[in-house]
C-alpha cells in the first residue's frame, strides 16, 4: 500500500551556535525601543482618536453658543439711555410703578431668567 518513510536516515538540523544570543539581542532591543517610546509620550492621541474628540467639543461649542444667542432678548435694553438709568435706580423704590417701568424695557425678564 503506501511506503513507510524513514526518517531515522534524515540529517537532522540545528541551530547555529550564535543563534539564541541574536534572538535574545533583538527581543532585548524592542523591550528598550518599547520603554524609550513610552518615556517620550506625554499625552500623544493619535489623528483617528483626535478628530472625533475635536468634532465633539466643536458641536457642544456650537450648541452653547447658539442656545446663548437665543437666549438673549436685547431688543429693550438698547434704547435706554444711561442717565435715564441711573436716575430710575436713584428713585428705586420711591414708586410702585417702578417694576412696570422696568417690565417695559424688558430687564426684569432678563433677570430672572
Amino acid at each position: 500500500m503506501h511506503d513507510e518513510i524513514d526518517f531515522s536516515k534524515v540529517e537532522r538540523i540545528a541551530p547555529r551556535n550564535d543563534s539564541w544570543d541574536k534572538v535574545c539581542s533583538r527581543l532585548d532591543a524592542m523591550e528598550l525601543a518599547r520603554e524609550s517610546k513610552k518615556a517620550d509620550k506625554f499625552i500623544r492621541f493619535p489623528v483617528y482618536k483626535a478628530i472625533p474628540i475635536a468634532a465633539s467639543i466643536a458641536l457642544v461649542a456650537i450648541t452653547v453658543i447658539m442656545v446663548a444667542i437665543a437666549h438673549t432678548d436685547n431688543a429693550g435694553t438698547e434704547n435706554i439711555d444711561i442717565g435715564e438709568l441711573a436716575s430710575w435706580i436713584d428713585n428705586l423704590g420711591n414708586d410702585n410703578s417702578d417694576f412696570e417701568e422696568l417690565d417695559e424695557y424688558g430687564s426684569i425678564s432678563y433677570l430672572i431668567r
